[in-house]
């Protein structure tokens, strides 16, 4: 579920940053006075570049942060435990969810800033 939302905006993101930038070069051909055609096929490479990355980025993080289940003994009733999900050893690996959705979001952050000067350039 945490890889979701990443996903989803890249989903809807990436076309628009392409046709902003489908519009950025006809504008930047005009000051020049020059004919320029962009294909159909240029803005679908790169929707799926962008999408691409978000996605070896997500792949990164569910391979690196295995899932096993934990079993958690109530210090009350020793005969009762439960199983949470959680790292094989959490209290002394590295905190890779944290890295990877500080990347994820850095990578949202700078795709969103291209698509801004695009657009006010």
């Amino acid at each position: 579920r945490i890889l979701l939302p990443t996903l989803c905006f890249f989903f809807i993101y990436a076309p628009l940053l392409s046709k902003t930038f489908r519009i950025y070069l006809i504008f930047d051909a005009l000051k020049n006075l020059e004919k320029r055609s962009i294909l159909l096929s240029d803005l679908i490479v790169s929707i799926v570049v962008v999408i691409a990355i978000q996605v070896i980025i997500d792949t990164l993080w569910l391979s690196l942060t295995l899932y096993v289940p934990v079993r958690i003994e109530p210090v009350n009733d020793p005969t009762v435990y439960y199983l949470s999900c959680g790292t094989p050893d959490q209290s002394t690996s590295f905190d890779f969810n944290l890295l990877f959705l500080l990347i994820s979001i850095v990578y949202c952050a700078i795709v969103l800033l291209v698509g801004v000067v695009l657009a006010f350039s």
